[in-house]
């Protein structure tokens, strides 16, 4: 979210970025950001910093409870069926839960 907010900022006034595709960044992550516990606590507040943010500007966030059925349903047939990327779906439930308990705040 704090990562976003910048970037909106700028562009708001008027300073632009470049992607520069060869450009190597390295992320150094301590163990307690490799977990699955912490990847969906992740998803859920990226989700509700979308929500706010989408809000403020006016916007509807109606899509996501539409998007979290679907994604839920993924995420159980995943783990019945396939046992296969039950993870990302999960993240990506757990952000869209995220996005519709922002309309909360």
């Amino acid at each position: 979210g704090e990562e976003t907010a910048l970037i909106e900022s700028l562009h708001a006034r008027g300073i632009t970025g470049w992607w520069l595709a060869d450009c190597r960044v390295r992320h150094c992550l301590p163990a307690t950001r490799n977990t699955p516990s912490y990847l969906l606590r992740r998803a859920f507040g990226e989700g509700t910093s979308t929500g706010k943010r989408l809000r403020s500007a006016g916007g509807s966030v109606r899509w996501a409870a539409r998007s979290i059925i679907f994604a839920f349903l993924k995420v159980l047939w995943r783990i019945l069926f396939s046992r296969q990327k039950v993870l990302s779906s999960a993240i990506e439930c757990s952000m869209l839960f995220g996005v519709l308990m922002s309309q909360g705040d």
